[in-house]
């Protein structure tokens, strides 16, 4: 997992099962639903607390108008005090993309899953 902005960039990896990203996978909404709830995934060691997260990516609606708030949360997990958190916006239409490119990629028919959105001011 990466991320970038203008002012900063960080990236990550950890092993997960892809049954993990395809149960994220499956929370995630297909236009024109919405999300009833905040969505998750957390994986890293043992509690996922502190640090044993090592990658974080949450997804939440804000206000009415159909924003999501993306939180997402990198540690290097050789040394787990190295850590980016960032928050930023995104819409519907990213995450409709973003959910396409994560199935196309745990079926091995794509190379990445990219969330794009803007930055928070």
């Amino acid at each position: 997992m990466s991320l970038q902005s203008g002012s900063f960039s960080g990236k990550s990896g950890f092993w997960v099962q892809w049954q993990d990203l395809l149960e994220f996978g499956d929370q995630l909404p297909s236009s024109p639903a919405r999300l009833s709830e905040r969505i998750s995934c957390d994986w890293g060691f043992d509690t996922l607390e502190k640090d044993d997260l090592v990658l974080s990516l949450s997804i939440e609606e804000i206000g009415g108008l159909g924003e999501l708030s993306v939180s997402v949360e990198l540690a290097d997990h050789n040394a787990p005090f190295n850590r980016l958190r960032a928050s930023f916006r995104a819409t519907y239409a990213s995450l409709d993309l973003f959910k396409r490119d994560l199935l196309k990629h745990i079926a091995h028919e794509g190379e990445a899953a990219e969330l794009v959105g803007r930055e928070t001011t």
